[in-house]
């Protein structure tokens, strides 16, 4: 969902979901739940092979992860219908450089 950087397609996203859940489906998601709302990853370019080489590029810049606050998670979610049952969060090792693995639990009641 991360990757959604649009906040409007990011609530549409969440509206869909909630569409393709039966009462008391359940589905998991997984990203950022923090403080606040924001860009997060600003990539040079997406052709690139390595780290190493995606550091070194000097094109374009874009957005290519945005994060969105528990609370917009919360408000998102409770819009369309679901509810925000869980968030497990893990453990990240810093000198990693890849998404983090958390998780909501969301719910459809009816």
């Amino acid at each position: 969902m991360f990757h959604i950087i649009d906040d409007t397609r990011w609530r549409r996203a969440i509206a869909n979901l909630a569409a393709a859940l039966k009462p008391g489906g359940v589905a998991f998601v997984g990203g950022e739940f923090g403080d606040v709302t924001g860009d997060r990853v600003v990539v040079r370019t997406d052709a690139f092979r390595t780290w190493h080489e995606h550091d070194q590029t000097e094109d374009e810049h874009r957005v290519v992860k945005r994060v969105q606050s528990l609370a917009d998670w919360q408000d998102a979610t409770r819009s369309a219908g679901l509810r925000l049952v869980e968030i497990m969060m893990s453990d990240k090792d810093p000198a990693l450089r890849t998404p983090e693995n958390n998780a909501a639990v969301l719910r459809r009641d009816g």
